[in-house]
C-alpha cells in the first residue's frame, strides 16, 4: 500500500473524503454491517455502492476525530491480546514485501496480520485484507470499541479495503506500511483517521 507523505496527501484529499462514499461506509452501524455484509461487498471485495446506499445508515454517529478522543483504554487486557501485541512487536524493522507472510522474506500488510494471529493465538485469518474484512469470523467494531490486538481496516480509495493493521492503543497501531518501509508502530494521525473504516475483534 502506498500510504506515503501522510499530511500532504491528507490536505490534498480532505474534501474528497469529507462527504464522500468512504464517509458513508464509516458511518454504517456495525450491526447493520455484520448482518448485511454479503449485500455490501461483492465477490471481488469491492463495496457495492447501490446496496450500501439502500441500507440503514447510522445518523447520530460522532465524528471520527471525536471518536478517537473518546476512546477509553482497558486497564487489563487478556492473555491472548497480550500475545498478539508481543508477537507483532517482535517483527518491528522487518521490510515490507508484497505477497509475503514470514519473517525471513518479509510481510505485506495482511501477511503480517495473518502471521501474527496464527503464531500468537493459532487463529487462521484469511490471507488478504479484503477477505479479512469480509470473511473469517470476528465482529465489527467502531474505533472507540477497539481493544489491543484487534484488527483495523482502512481504505485509500473508498471502493474497497486496501490496508489492515493491528490496534495497540488510541494513539498507535502496528503494521506493514508499504514498499520501501518496514514493520513499524504508526501514529493514528488525521491521515489514518480519514481512511479508517471499521475494526474487527476476535477476542473478549
Amino acid at each position: 500500500m502506498n500510504f506515503g507523505f501522510p499530511e500532504m496527501i491528507y490536505q490534498y484529499n480532505k474534501f474528497e473524503f469529507s462527504d464522500g462514499f468512504l464517509e458513508q461506509i464509516k458511518n454504517i452501524d456495525v450491526n447493520d454491517l455484520q448482518s448485511n455484509l454479503n449485500k455490501m461487498i461483492d465477490k471481488n471485495g469491492d463495496f457495492i455502492v447501490d446496496n450500501i446506499n439502500s441500507i440503514s445508515i447510522k445518523k447520530e454517529g460522532v465524528s471520527k476525530f471525536k471518536e478517537v478522543k473518546k476512546h477509553t483504554q482497558p486497564k487489563i487486557i487478556s492473555t491472548n491480546r497480550n500475545n498478539i501485541i508481543s508477537e507483532s512487536k517482535k517483527h518491528i524493522g522487518i521490510p515490507y514485501s508484497y505477497g509475503d507472510e514470514d519473517p525471513i522474506n518479509g510481510f505485506d500488510c495482511s501477511g503480517f496480520t495473518w502471521y501474527v494471529y496464527k503464531k500468537s493465538i493459532n487463529y487462521n485469518l484469511p490471507r488478504n485484507s479484503r477477505q479479512q474484512f469480509s470473511t473469517g469470523g470476528g465482529n465489527f467494531v467502531n474505533f472507540n470499541q477497539l481493544k489491543p490486538g484487534d484488527l483495523m481496516f482502512f481504505s485509500d480509495n473508498g471502493r474497497q479495503i486496501t490496508h489492515v493493521a493491528i490496534f495497540l492503543d488510541q494513539d498507535n497501531f502496528i503494521h506493514a506500511p508499504r514498499t520501501g518501509r518496514r514493520i513499524s508502530i504508526e501514529a493514528m494521525n488525521r491521515y489514518w483517521q480519514q481512511r479508517f473504516v471499521k475494526g474487527k475483534t476476535y477476542l473478549l
